[in-house]
């Protein structure tokens, strides 16, 4: 991403209803996923400006991967020491030495996400878990996107198959953000060819604090469905993969 959009992430993902409650989830996932595991390893990849780090602490050790120095510096910021500067195509971490991977909207940002899966999958620990989350529907695909160098929306399909032919068991499976779906596909297919055809933009901006708070509540009782049902149509496709153990 842009230089300007990491310090727009670092400015709202703290306080934003969108960052609150993807890393809620994630964090709800995770921790059903490992049970009562004690200090798992984790990594966060694709680790942004460290939002979901925090949200990470007191479930185990967790180290941060980024490709973008700026980035880090801003997890550096908040306190986080072991982050690295790495592609997530290209891990520099040995076999099996984590118990868990958490990615939060990143493979949509890696052009050989098929590798970068695989690689999740070789850093995992036989029985070991990933969650993973990624925008949905290619018909969805917007100025958003561009500004944000993605590459791909999904389907739970063809994200499951992915996930699959890295070696992957899928243990659950889910798309969410599902109340906003029908006003983003309109404004996206609907109104996205008469808004500004200037420089693309993130749809991520301020939000009124009755709004965000409205939001957060919407998503905090869809996320609590999606974590143990499989709802079938939403902005973000979700899944919890497990490392087959021998």
């Amino acid at each position: 991403m842009d230089s300007a959009y990491y310090h727009q992430m670092y400015t709202l993902e703290d306080g934003h209803w969108w960052f609150i409650a993807r890393r809620e989830f994630a964090r709800t996932l995770l921790k059903q996923a490992l049970g009562p595991q004690e200090q798992p390893r984790i990594l966060d990849l694709g680790c942004g400006t460290g939002g979901i780090l925090d949200s990470l602490r007191g479930i185990g050790p967790t180290t941060g991967v980024d490709v973008e120095p700026m980035a880090l510096d801003f997890c550096r910021e908040r306190g986080h020491a072991d982050v690295i500067e790495a592609s997530g195509t290209e891990l520099p971490f040995m076999d099996g030495c984590f118990d868990a991977v958490v990615a939060l909207d990143v493979f949509e940002h890696i052009d050989d996400d098929c590798k970068a899966m695989q690689e999740a999958f070789r850093v995992l620990k036989p029985g070991g878990v990933a969650v993973i989350t990624v925008p949905a529907y290619q018909g969805l695909w917007s100025r958003h996107d561009v500004a944000l160098h993605h590459h791909r929306r999904y389907t739970l399909g063809l994200l499951s198959k992915r996930l699959t032919d890295a070696g992957f068991a899928v243990q659950h499976q889910t798309y969410t953000v599902t109340s906003l779906l029908p006003m983003t596909w309109f404004i996206r297919r609907v109104l996205g060819p008469f808004r500004s055809s200037g420089v693309p933009i993130s749809d991520i901006r301020p939000t009124a604090p009755w709004l965000n708070q409205l939001l957060l509540g919407i998503l905090r009782l869809e996320n609590s469905i999606a974590s143990c049902c499989s709802v079938p149509f939403g902005v973000t496709a979700a899944t919890v993969v497990r490392k087959p153990a021998p």
